[in-house]
């Protein structure tokens, strides 16, 4: 620009203090006049000089979103008049302030320091080519130490902390397999599973979230069918929580807590098969009873002053069904190979806390995606294309509800939109 136009004797920037374009001006101003313009006088201003007219009084209506103002608020939908000095202006009019979430200043962290020493052993031992024992075992230490600190003044609320605390676990497992036949294997399985500790930084909470520990048998059975073409696969499971560890509303941020008991047991179900050589077909199904089975807890966004327990309810983002299934062609045409692809996956209604509340649920809902491809048989590139959420489905994936002191407001994320999407690639 300056070897175009020369070197500006004269800049002008945003009045936002924050905008990257008001420090890009303040750091190459070079002692120059830097003019700092509020938001929506800079476009009334605009307006006079699009149509040659500045230096007249006029009143200007605003109303393009908002701006940094001069009383260091968020400025929308202003009134302003200006004089025969374009430069300046009085804010005639306006829309009343409305407070929104946030604004306030949560100051929340810390250093955790953490060590973990661990020692295992795995053994198979096989009888025969029918039978083998599977057996693992691991011996951990975890310990962890915290330095934090909160400071949120709005609310009056400062204060450091540094608690700490240590678990020795022994995680294990033992197992059978058995071969009747090429290509079929049936198993069973008893497993104890540990999750250390966990930190709520900055919550200054007194002790720690509690390891997670499970409890797991599980039944299986795979084997292979017409003449390899196809495979199924199916295991029953069950397992036992104690101390699960779920998120929660806490009075100042989203934390970590313990459900004291849950449990889930399961079917899952899958298969594929080859009817013909250029199509393979899949079906995957699972069953679930996901539930609590001792949790009491506050619902601080519908019932603040009521503790619950939740037993029976279903475990926050669990379904109980899930439904996915997928189809490949993959043949060629003259010189060019080319594969069809479509999966569609379906999940049934779940929910985002333990209280399964219908403001914190996503009811059933499927995805389809599409994809194809197309490249020469003894060639290097390739063309492709794919459509996402071909139905243009719209889910909640995730939600996360803020603090009481926030007023429990909910901020979700959603499925993507539609998506399609071609392209071109080039193997070396």
């Amino acid at each position: 620009l300056g070897e175009i136009r020369g070197r500006p004797v004269r800049l002008a920037a945003d009045l936002h203090p924050g905008y990257h374009t008001r420090s890009w001006a303040e750091r190459h101003a070079d002692g120059r006049p830097l003019d700092l313009v509020q938001h929506h006088h800079a476009h009334v201003v605009s307006l006079l000089a699009e149509h040659g007219r500045l230096g007249e009084p006029i009143v200007g209506v605003s109303f393009d979103g908002t701006g940094y103002g001069c009383d260091e608020t968020i400025w929308g939908g202003e009134i302003l008049t200006l004089d025969t000095r374009s430069h300046r202006f009085v804010r005639a009019g306006h829309l009343l302030a409305v407070p929104l979430p946030g604004g306030v200043g949560f100051l929340l962290g810390g250093t955790v320091h953490t060590r973990s020493s661990a020692a295992y052993a795995d053994l198979r031992y096989t009888f025969n080519p029918q039978w083998s024992l599977l057996a693992g075992l691991r011996v951990n230490h975890d310990s962890k130490r915290v330095d934090e600190y909160q400071n949120i003044a709005a609310f009056g609320l400062a204060g450091t902390g540094h608690p700490s605390d240590g678990w020795t676990s022994t995680p294990g497992s033992v197992g059978v397999e058995y071969k009747p036949a090429t290509g079929t294997l049936a198993y069973a399985k008893l497993s104890h599973g540990f999750k250390s500790g966990a930190v709520n930084l900055g919550a200054l909470q007194p002790d720690l979230v509690k390891p997670e520990k499970v409890t797991s048998f599980e039944l299986g059975f795979k084997t292979e069918f017409l003449e390899r073409r196809g495979v199924f696969s199916a295991a029953a499971f069950s397992s036992r929580y104690k101390d699960m560890q779920v998120s929660q509303v806490g009075q100042a941020t989203t934390l970590l807590a313990n459900a004291s008991a849950a449990r889930i047991d399961g079917l899952e179900i899958e298969a594929a098969v080859k009817p013909v050589t250029a199509l393979t077909l899949s079906l995957g199904l699972g069953l679930m009873d996901p539930k609590y089975t001792d949790f009491t807890n506050v619902d601080l966004r519908n019932a603040p002053t009521t503790p619950v327990n939740v037993r029976g309810r279903q475990l926050a983002q669990a379904s109980r069904q899930q439904v996915t299934f997928g189809a490949e062609w993959a043949g060629s045409v003259g010189d060019l190979r080319g594969t069809l692809r479509a999966d569609y996956n379906w999940r049934s209604r779940f929910y985002f806390t333990e209280f399964n509340t219908p403001d914190a649920t996503q009811g059933a809902y499927g995805l389809l995606n599409l994809t194809a491809t197309l490249r020469p048989a003894a060639g290097h590139w390739k063309l492709w294309a794919n459509l996402r959420n071909a139905s243009d489905t719209t889910a909640y994936t995730s939600m996360s509800i803020a603090s009481p002191l926030l007023g429990a407001a909910r901020q979700v994320s959603y499925s993507p939109p539609r998506q399609f999407a071609v392209g071109t690639s080039y193997d070396f």
